[in-house]
């Protein structure tokens, strides 16, 4: 189940409203004008198990709700990252797994984040067609025959020459460079991937917004801080960036260089080993002394 963030308060409310759901269903289908306490009877363990959403759902449900406004992408659409899942489920594998599920399911638009290897881009595939369904305005019939296709895969396949270059001139997609396995084989063909609008954007925030919480730890003894010190310390930067503490920390405890603990008076923020290097990294160059 989940570990450092509030999961559990939302998750109830989520899970209340499924079963809520199902059991109202239940109780007034067909032939059944009146409620009766029956038909709730009749639902049995397997049938909640069911409907109730996974733990990874959960999660999706509540990045995409506090999304901030520097991470919206294509004029408003949420997304989350894949590492912030993980700083919120303890379980990798059941996370990619389920992402996994989601993606085929033709539920969820799984892309690859620009200049972070192995960040991965969330989005609702819903919401992801119907915002390029609106582009489809501006890049003419080959961008709408894309958006009616609600193609799943990461890479772009089966679009004519002019309807991807009528994607990428939006930022629906991208040309990713080849990467040479060894160094005496020769790299691969580049390959177009599917993108989003402005997910550059998002990425350059947050690489902005992370390297100054990384500061701001790194400054204290042990790397130990309680939340609000930090806050105040990196309010300026999340300013500029439109981002807020949480998504930045969510997205730190994801990939391993930080964790959060909780206390009756708040919470303190630690950095692992690698968040240290990390915040090593990420000081400003120590200026030269001046010479006599």
């Amino acid at each position: 189940m989940p570990k450092q963030m509030a999961l559990a308060p939302h998750g109830r409310v989520l899970v209340f409203d499924v079963v809520s759901g199902l059991c109202a269903r239940a109780m007034h289908g067909p032939g059944s004008p009146q409620p009766t306490a029956m038909a709730a009877a009749e639902l049995t363990d397997a049938d909640l198990c069911l409907a109730l959403p996974s733990d990874t759902e959960l999660a999706l449900q509540i990045l995409w709700k506090d999304c901030p406004p520097g991470a919206l992408v294509a004029n408003g659409l949420q997304v989350a990252l894949r590492s912030q899942v993980y700083g919120i489920v303890n379980d990798r594998t059941a996370v990619d797994r389920e992402l996994e599920r989601l993606r085929l399911a033709g539920s969820l638009r799984v892309l690859q984040l620009p200049s972070a290897r192995d960040e991965l881009l969330l989005v609702s595939a819903d919401q992801y067609f119907a915002s390029l369904t609106e582009s489809a305005t501006l890049g003419g019939p080959l961008v709408a025959a894309a958006a009616t296709s609600r193609e799943t895969a990461l890479v772009v396949s089966g679009l004519s020459d002019r309807a991807i270059e009528a994607l990428a001139g939006q930022g629906w997609c991208v040309l990713k460079p080849p990467v040479r396995a060894g160094p005496d084989e020769a790299p691969p063909d580049p390959v177009w991937v599917w993108s989003v609008p402005q997910c550059g954007a998002l990425a350059s925030n947050l690489l902005a917004a992370r390297r100054e919480v990384l500061r701001a730890l790194g400054r204290h003894r042990l790397g130990c801080a309680p939340r609000v010190v930090v806050e105040r310390s990196v309010a300026k930067k999340l300013r500029e960036v439109k981002l807020d503490l949480s998504f930045v920390l969510r997205e730190l405890v994801g990939t391993e260089l930080l964790t959060i603990e909780q206390h009756h008076a708040g919470s303190n923020l630690a950095l692992t080993a690698d968040g240290r290097t990390a915040a090593a990294a990420a000081a400003p160059a120590a200026k030269g002394k001046r010479k006599r």
